[in-house]
């Protein structure tokens, strides 16, 4: 058989004019070829078969299978996307995106293979076959010396300017009572919140890896129409933020991987409305440790130093330390974190430090094609030598806070291994100092990666 069709191929090639063959019994034929290894033969018929069908799939398809057996990656992945292109079904889309995902990664262009295998897992047949995609795309991204996450988020909310709930602002302790403001107090509107993150990896050992980082952070608020009328001396530009930094990071994780630290030095900029706010300088170092294969404990510090704008000759000091401890099940996860922060002076108060607990757990299991996670956080603030104008707060202002969340995934809702979520939160915090008495219920949308 192999034979006839060599000999067909190179009478059809030698003589076109004398033999004449359908567009269906010519790619058939072409497929024989190349399913007996007689691609130069497969070569001239395709050649021939595109002249006069250039947008003929099937023939595209060929060609880009010939071109992977010969490895030209460059040319496969050109002919596999026209494949891509033109297809009118999943399963050609499904399989012109392997090979275009194969030939990517073959010429050491990581990130298009990723693209290419996020194709391939939308166009996929099945679930088996979407799991096992979903694996070859966490090996190139493990492979991809660059990484990169974007997240978007657009939230309704009912204190976008963390005001307060109160009307009046009292102290305990004080027989004083001040009259806030209507830009103090809780404005409604909707946030929109944006952040890309960058990572390369510059070199690596065996238990080890330098990489670059950067962060590019941007929070826009829209004021409802209550909201406006409340604080007419407020724009929307002025809750306007937006934060870059960047800088290295150091990881290293021992050779039974039980172990693993990091240390990460970046440097940025914040700016507030349409004016720059502070310079930073922040260090954080993490270490973790697996206590049993379900059972991690973790723990970090960090330094960060602030100098503003308006007072460039001071410098404020901000210390944190966190404790965590995390436990897997087999339908989610556990974790718990404790948190500290310890202050220096800034322009309201002389010193402050602040000491809370987190606790989550996420259902990494769908439920009714959902996967589920929530958490629940209470912290303590106290800032000693606390002035409100020319009162001091007896005893300084002392803060007690409370939180609330639930986030739902909607892996049913996958596309191209993209899920749908949406987040309630809900806030609350208690002061005495009442201009700092808030509440906060947030419905956050937003789009995230399912691998």
């Amino acid at each position: 058989m192999a034979s006839a069709a060599l000999a067909l191929a190179a009478g059809s090639a030698a003589s076109a004019q004398e033999q004449t063959l359908t567009l269906p019994e010519a790619r058939s034929l072409a497929y024989d070829l190349v399913r007996f290894g007689h691609l130069p033969a497969a070569e001239d018929l395709l050649t021939e078969i595109l002249a006069k069908n250039p947008d003929d799939s099937g023939s595209l398809f060929l060609r880009a299978r010939i071109a992977e057996a010969k490895g030209d990656p460059a040319g496969a992945k050109r002919a596999a996307a026209r494949v891509f292109r033109l297809a009118e079904d999943d399963r050609a889309r499904f399989a012109a995106s392997e090979i275009a995902a194969r030939s990517a990664f073959r010429s050491g262009s990581y990130t298009n293979s990723q693209l290419w295998l996020r194709r391939a897992y939308e166009a996929a047949p099945d679930e088996v076959t979407r799991n096992a995609v979903a694996d070859d795309y966490r090996q190139v991204r493990a492979i991809n010396p660059l990484w990169f996450s974007l997240k978007a988020s657009v939230a309704p909310s009912s204190n976008v300017n963390d005001g307060s709930s109160d009307d009046f602002n009292e102290i305990a302790g004080v027989d004083a009572v001040g009259l806030l403001s209507g830009s103090a107090k809780a404005l409604e509107g909707v946030e929109a919140r944006l952040q890309f993150d960058l990572r390369y990896r510059l070199v690596q050992g065996r238990q080890w890896r330098n990489s670059a980082i950067f962060r590019h952070y941007e929070r826009r608020v829209e004021l409802s129409a209550d909201a406006q009328e409340q604080a007419p001396d407020l724009e929307n530009d002025d809750f306007d933020q937006t934060t870059m930094e960047a800088g290295l990071r150091h990881e290293v994780v021992s050779a039974s991987g039980r172990t693993g630290a990091a240390l990460t030095l970046t440097g940025g900029r914040t700016w507030y409305g349409q004016d720059s706010q502070f310079d930073f300088a922040r260090g954080d170092t993490r270490g973790w440790i697996k206590l049993t294969d379900a059972l991690r404990f973790s723990a970090g510090y960090g330094l960060e130093l602030r100098r503003l704008e308006d007072r460039p000759e001071e410098t404020e000091r901000y210390d944190r330390l966190s404790l965590g401890l995390s436990y897997g099940l087999s339908v989610g996860t556990i974790s718990g974190t404790l948190h500290g922060q310890i202050s220096d002076p800034r322009a309201e108060f002389q010193d402050g430090h602040s000491i809370g607990f987190s606790m989550g757990y996420a259902h990494e299991k769908p439920i009714l094609g959902m996967e589920l996670a929530g958490q629940l956080g209470v912290s303590e603030a106290h800032y000693s030598d606390y002035v409100v104008g020319i009162i001091e707060v007896p005893g300084g202002r002392q803060d007690t806070s409370y939180s609330a969340g639930l986030t739902m995934s909607f892996s049913a809702l996958d596309y191209a291994g993209f899920v749908p979520e949406v987040a309630v939160t809900a806030e609350s915090r208690s002061s005495n100092v009442s201009r700092f008495d808030t509440e906060e219920v947030s419905v956050r949308f937003g789009i995230s990666s399912a691998f």
